[in-house]
């Protein structure tokens, strides 16, 4: 099928551990309390062609093929089967906020000012498709966003070390800590979002 202006908006949604979260503007002496407050972030590699999570539930690593997941000793690797290997990765929405990596004694091995970034973008994984990583809350999302005229039948998920199963609600469930919600699709048409059935096969 082909949709014109589309934006897929496939939700992964990783339920794993409770967050470790402090009342608002409570003080605590637990950094691990103390660093749950902090909002989420992505940033690059020295290469800027991996980029990690820090704050959310579980580990992620983002490279031009998809995500690499573990949580509580258990991976799973999102990749889209048949895309491009030139995609090229992006950060978008810089935030204020950096990381100093001042380890060990030589300087020249220290990485200063590492930008955050609230998204990831990697561009033209599928001619016309691009897929948007961001946090929610304290979980991982990603969506696919078809450019007018894209072909989006060409999109394919493959999950490497987790079996998924679809459920009656339409979600994804797998044989690990990871759960992918049901696809919320729809069409922007003048500043509205049209909904555009979806689901996984």
């Amino acid at each position: 099928a082909r949709l014109g202006a589309a934006v897929l908006a496939a939700v992964a949604a990783a339920s794993l551990c409770p967050a470790l979260m402090s009342p608002l503007g409570a003080v605590t002496s637990d950094p691990r309390k103390a660093m749950s407050q902090i909002p989420a972030w992505f940033e690059p590699s020295t290469q800027g062609t991996v980029f990690t999570s820090r704050g959310i539930r579980v580990s992620v690593a983002i490279d031009r093929r998809g995500a690499a997941l573990s949580a509580s000793g258990r991976e799973m690797r999102l990749s889209f089967p048949g895309s491009r290997p030139a995609a090229a990765l992006e950060g978008l929405e810089r935030q204020a906020a950096t990381t100093q990596y001042l380890l060990g004694n030589r300087r020249d091995a220290w990485r200063r000012n590492v930008a955050h970034f609230d998204r990831v973008a990697a561009r033209g994984v599928y001619p016309g498709v691009d897929v948007v990583y961001y946090n929610n809350g304290r979980n991982l999302e990603y969506d696919l966003l078809v450019a007018a005229g894209a072909d989006a039948s060409a999109i394919r998920l493959s999950f490497a070390g987790a079996r998924p199963r679809i459920q009656a609600d339409g979600s994804l469930r797998f044989d690990s800590e990871f759960v992918q919600q049901a696809p919320v699709s729809y069409q922007e048409r003048g500043g509205r979002r049209i909904a555009v059935e979806s689901r996984y096969q």
